[in-house]
């Protein structure tokens, strides 16, 4: 009896010292999400999870949501990409995995209703960088029919999309 009680002991113990930790750093166990590694800035890892599936923009940004409803997390489409070295983290993460490199992913970023302001939508509303390095060659392009952003083969840059296409997403939390 006693040893079983220093056991659950341990096991209690070791638990709280796992909780107040960044629970971030290990994507909090939500099924599908991954640590794409800070490898420019050297800053902590953050969690994406890649769609399986294949959807329009509002299927994909509604899957995403759902991630972490069930457990009270906020997930979204990848969002605010321009800062800290995100989208590079993304790229170089996309390019060190065969089964990615020919996909398509919705992010979040619309230009929908204002043309040519572009912003990220959530979890709060901010202007994207505009600046040519975040952005592929000739990008934003399509004027007004293409009003939502992706990241596009073979540079996983962002780029103007169309909301009706099918193609895979990046959540993020």
């Amino acid at each position: 009896l006693v040893l079983f009680i220093m056991v659950a002991l341990l096991v209690i113990l070791g638990l709280v010292a796992v909780l107040p930790g960044d629970v971030k750093a290990n994507c909090a166990g939500i099924t599908g999400y991954i640590e794409v590694e800070d490898v420019f800035g050297g800053g902590p890892p953050s969690c994406f999870r890649f769609t399986d599936g294949k959807g329009n923009y509002e299927t994909q940004k509604f899957s995403c949501k759902m991630d972490g409803l069930s457990i009270g997390l906020s997930t979204h489409l990848a969002t605010q990409l321009d800062q800290g070295g995100l989208l590079f983290n993304l790229n170089y993460y996309i390019n060190s995995q065969p089964d990615l490199q020919d996909e398509a992913f919705y992010i979040d970023g619309t230009d929908a209703g204002h043309d040519g302001l572009w912003t990220w939508t959530d979890p709060e509303l901010k202007a994207m960088d505009m600046n040519s390095m975040f952005w592929g060659p000739g990008q934003p392009d399509q004027g007004t029919t293409a009003n939502v952003a992706c990241l596009y083969t073979p540079d996983f840059l962002i780029n103007s999309c169309k909301d009706s296409i099918n193609i895979k997403a990046i959540c993020q939390f």
